[in-house]
């Protein structure tokens, strides 16, 4: 082991990102805190201190400096760089790497609706699924509020289904399909809204129906997570694989339709329609915030990290959300295939829609009369 030297190591020098070492994890135990207690001493982000403490990726400088005075040990100690470290030259393999990582981490063609009657199908199945779900639950579980709620979903069904067709019409990233063995198995909702319709369905002024294709954006830093559910009677896959089709699909629209999910400012809502929904909420750093929606009477719970650094029981999860969704839209960059298919369907979408209008007017000039 060395003690990190700029001028003796050029290639440390070089990419002026340190790496943080084991003695900060000696350091903070040393002391009997909580990562959680040294990173709001410290003034930086949980998941920085994490990075900082697990000593595999790089930090600021400035960041290990807060942390290191923080524990009471020096920067030099808090950036020990062991010579194997030093000398591994990983960042130079050939950027044709990107392309693996792209091509594995981007969502397929077969992830998208194509066409109005695949969306419209999708969203029905949704529902059923949704339905069966609530009715597959224990009595004890069985939520006198998710199942009323149920029970007037039932009732609107057109208007709901009408909706979400209007919002894939207006950006048809927010429908997203999961897939087992390249079926189908189930389908996840997110919503890109402007401010005031976030804020709005936080406070419980109004409820998921109420967002309409005029609140939605391209890209948000507010995120609503509408939907994920599994299908039934799709076949016998595995759960795991359900699950993990649908939580992949769902991280994929979070880094595609958020604009900076590591910024101060990127927030999430959803609402719990179920006891297992609520729990999958929490699972991810979701936590009520005490307000209800309106007519449906679903419990309301919002996800930010910096809202749940308070919390000892969720700021891991949160953070760790924030984490994967940034590395799932870091390995796809700016211009990631995730985008790219975005814009093509689109405006292919646009296109076929603009052909058969103008298709059905021909057809309209050119049919003859009928006289009487």
């Amino acid at each position: 082991m060395r003690k990190f030297s700029a001028k003796a190591d050029p290639f440390v020098r070089f990419f002026d990102m340190p790496r943080g070492s084991f003695r900060i994890r000696q350091a903070r135990r040393r002391l009997g805190l909580s990562q959680l207690q040294v990173a709001t001493k410290a003034d930086v982000s949980p998941r920085t201190y994490q990075f900082a403490e697990g000593g595999k990726t790089e930090v600021s400088r400035q960041s290990l400096l807060k942390i290191a005075n923080s524990l009471g040990i020096s920067l030099e100690e808090a950036m020990l760089v062991d010579d194997a470290v030093a000398q591994d030259h990983f960042n130079y393999l050939p950027w044709s790497m990107s392309g693996f990582l792209q091509k594995k981490l981007a969502l397929g063609n077969e992830n998208f609706c194509h066409d109005e009657v695949t969306a419209e199908s999708i969203i029905r199945k949704i529902r059923e699924s949704w339905k069966q779900h609530l009715d597959s639950l224990p009595p004890n579980t069985n939520d006198p509020v998710c199942r009323t709620a149920d029970q007037k979903l039932d009732q609107e069904v057109e208007k709901v289904v009408d909706r979400y067709l209007s919002i894939w019409n207006r950006n048809p990233a927010t429908l997203q399909v999961a897939t087992v063995s390249d079926e189908a198995c189930g389908a996840s909702i997110v919503l890109p809204v402007t401010d005031s319709a976030f804020n709005r369905l936080c406070r419980g002024e109004i409820s998921f129906q109420d967002i309409v294709a005029d609140d939605i954006l391209e890209e948000s830093q507010n995120l609503v997570l509408d939907s994920a559910v599994e299908f039934a009677g799709t076949g016998n896959p595995g759960w795991s694989q359900f699950t993990s089709s649908l939580s992949y699909v769902l991280f994929c629209q979070i880094a595609s339709l958020s604009i900076a999910p590591t910024a101060d400012n990127f927030r999430m809502a959803s609402f719990s329609a179920s006891p297992l929904n609520e729990k999958r909420l929490r699972t991810i750093g979701f936590q009520s915030n005490g307000f209800v929606m309106p007519h449906f009477g679903y419990p309301i719970f919002t996800f930010s990290v910096r809202e749940s650094e308070a919390f000892k029981d969720t700021y891991e999860a949160s953070s760790t959300t924030v984490h994967y969704t940034h590395l799932l839209r870091n390995a796809n960059g700016d211009s990631s295939m995730m985008r790219q298919k975005r814009k093509v369907i689109t405006h292919a979408l646009s296109l076929l829609k603009r052909a058969l209008g103008d298709a059905a007017k021909r057809l309209t000039r050119t049919r003859p009369s009928v006289s009487a």
